[in-house]
């Protein structure tokens, strides 16, 4: 909806934004696209967008690329979408490959700076999208797993009187609560860049996958098993690494806007 409200050539914008605020769905790539455009005339894309979620249920997928943004009905010709297979069981991707696909006029959002513009806030939210999502996971496992502790007993005490899974659960807790902390400071700044942003992003998953790696092994035996949902949130945070763009990319990233502000 950002997007469309961003547009400044989508013709009939007014009813475009009504669309997508009424249960149209109108998806985009959650991996970086490789996407040529040829400008001869007409616009012609060629290339795959990769990691589009729900692209059986949407009408048009949104390409940015190379100083365009643009709608393409995922109907039309040259648009072919696949699904992929996922370990993570919670979501469905789809790539979409473009093939000589020409762009009807009407149905550009953006180009130059516009279309820039549009791709860094759309990619600024997926980020902290991303990282709401992580966290939200984190929690939800951790507290799974004090529960468990409670009800599990050894030696006939419950596994949470044990001095030593305090301490771990803790630990735990604290790195949540700190990346909750990031990622509401940086939510409301509206001065933040996409480092920034991805930043948060690249904390919250690894703290996702800590916690939910410490909770299949608090779980005990029962954590190894599909019988307990714990591995559906494992799944989901390995996944959550990976979109947006990966965990080293982001630390790579960071490091160098760090060099540049303070070198």
């Amino acid at each position: 909806v950002q997007a469309l409200a961003a547009a400044d050539e989508l013709a009939d914008q007014a009813s475009w934004i009504e669309r997508a605020t009424t249960g149209e769905l109108i998806t985009t790539n959650l991996l970086p696209a490789a996407v040529e455009v040829t400008n001869s005339g007409s616009i012609v894309l060629s290339g795959t967008l990769p990691c589009v979620p729900d692209a059986d249920l949407a009408s048009h997928v949104l390409v940015l690329t190379k100083g365009l943004a643009a709608l393409v009905p995922l109907d039309a010709a040259g648009v072919t979408v696949t699904e992929r297979k996922l370990w993570d069981e919670s979501r469905r991707l789809f790539d979409v490959a473009l093939s000589n696909h020409q762009v009807v006029p009407e149905l550009v959002v953006a180009r130059g700076e516009a279309a820039h513009a549009i791709a860094e806030r759309l990619h600024g939210e997926l980020q902290l999208a991303l990282a709401a999502d992580s966290l939200g996971g984190a929690v939800a496992a951790l507290e799974m797993t004090i529960e468990y502790l409670k009800t599990r007993k050894q030696f006939e005490r419950p596994l949470a009187m044990f001095q030593a899974l305090k301490h771990r659960v803790a630990d735990l807790k604290t790195r949540v609560v700190a990346a909750e902390a990031l990622l509401w400071k940086r939510a409301v700044e509206e001065e933040a860049s996409l480092v920034d942003l991805g930043a948060v992003k690249a904390l919250a998953t690894d703290v996702y996958r800590l916690v939910v790696e410490e909770a299949i092994q608090l779980h005990g035996g029962i954590g190894l098993t599909e019988e307990h949902p714990i591995h559906l949130f494992m799944k989901r945070a390995m996944l959550n690494l990976q979109l947006g763009e990966s965990l080293d990319t982001w630390r790579e990233r960071v490091g160098r806007q760090a060099l540049a502000t303070f070198a």
